[in-house]
């Protein structure tokens, strides 16, 4: 961390669409096309053991750390009635998920139509073009306050686009930064940062509040950090389940998972994988993949970013540092005040609680 970092950085899992949530490690499914035959299912599993034999089966728990009780999977129909065979309590809630898949496209697009229409851009989902086009109207709307910050380029080469909110020279004032989709099926993920960045670059000279704070920092916002794996979740033969970025693995498997590849214990085994067919991939090294390269490289070129916020989806909560482990930072009563007023926030706002904490509180430990 360099000297100016402050170790504050808060991963908001946001309410996204249901069974989107992270992969844990299994034996990867093989199609003619991304998901064809699958059922999304609710299973009632008593114990660690009867999981690992799903597992084993080829399902994908819709979970990062499937454990026992009542989750989400993915599978075909054969092990569905494997399932069965088990004796687990198994209800089917989707029978046929290419189509469901393609219902969502269908509605996205009508939503999005609409939207169009009455002026509404987040009426719907959108694709990475959108959103970079999105970024670029801001740049030439505000142009006294918004400014290009790109991060890099991905592995198929698509531009990490971002822009820095605020006033006078770069690097003049702290700094906050806000980032969203390392996991490409996370596509509330890339809205919202996208809304924040609506709201700070059109309140400036307008709200007093907003003002008051871009003449206090500057903000950051890059909404997709995986510009690759997010294409393939719309693309045509695509998967809209996927979640690493597109790197091939020379296995027959794709992808990194770009949120256990940086640098901060990598490959510690808290929720994490070296086989390159499972969705929580660690990567060859730390920061092995373009992606979370250039998002080390665009904090460490700017010292005076003090604060950060990774947006993930889906759980409504607010996670605090550090991810890895449950022994707390040194200024754990400074991060947990933030992070309560945080959840306070959230709550004035939408009446929804956003409970506070460390994973090994909330969720589970994860590292890299």
């Amino acid at each position: 961390m360099h000297k100016y970092l402050l170790p504050i950085t808060l991963w908001a899992a946001w309410m996204g669409m249901p069974a989107t949530s992270c992969l844990a490690e299994a034996v990867p499914h093989v199609h003619h096309q991304p998901l064809a035959d699958d059922n999304i299912l609710t299973i009632v599993v008593d114990d660690e053991e009867l999981v690992r034999v799903l597992m084993d089966e080829g399902l994908r728990p819709l979970a990062c750390r499937p454990g026992p009780g009542a989750g989400h999977w993915l599978a075909n129909d054969e092990q569905l009635a494997f399932a069965r065979r088990l004796g687990m309590p198994v209800e089917v809630l989707v029978d046929d998920v290419p189509a469901h898949v393609e219902a969502e496209r269908r509605a996205n697009e009508e939503a999005k139509a609409e939207g169009a229409a009455r002026g509404d851009w987040y009426a719907s989902y959108h694709t990475v073009e959108d959103i970079h086009a999105r970024l670029d109207a801001l740049i030439a709307a505000y142009p006294d306050h918004v400014h290009p910050a790109d991060a890099g380029t991905s592995l198929e080469g698509r531009d990490i686009r971002g822009i820095r909110i605020g006033t006078g020279e770069a690097g003049s004032k702290p700094a906050l930064l806000f980032n969203g989709c390392q996991h490409a099926r996370e596509w509330i993920a890339t809205m919202v940062p996208t809304y924040a960045a609506d709201e700070l670059a059109a309140g400036y000279g307008n709200d007093a509040r907003i003002t008051a704070l871009l003449q206090l920092v500057d903000v950051y916002i890059i909404p997709i950090v995986n510009p690759d794996g997010y294409y393939y979740t719309y693309a045509s033969g695509g998967d809209r389940f996927w979640r690493k970025n597109r790197r091939n693995n020379g296995t027959g498997c794709y992808g990194v998972d770009l949120n256990r590849n940086w640098g901060v214990d990598w490959n510690g085994g808290e929720s994490t994988s070296e086989n390159t067919c499972s969705d929580i991939y660690v990567g060859s090294s730390a920061f092995s993949e373009p992606e979370s390269a250039a998002m080390r490289d665009f904090i460490l070129a700017r010292p005076n970013i003090v604060g950060h916020i990774d947006f993930h989806c889906y759980a409504e909560v607010i996670l605090q540092p550090w991810g890895y482990t449950n022994v707390p930072p040194p200024d754990d009563a400074e991060i947990d005040e933030l992070g309560a007023a945080m959840s306070q926030a959230i709550l004035d706002v939408n009446g929804v609680y956003y409970p506070n904490g460390g994973g090994d509180e909330l969720l589970y430990l994860a590292s890299g």
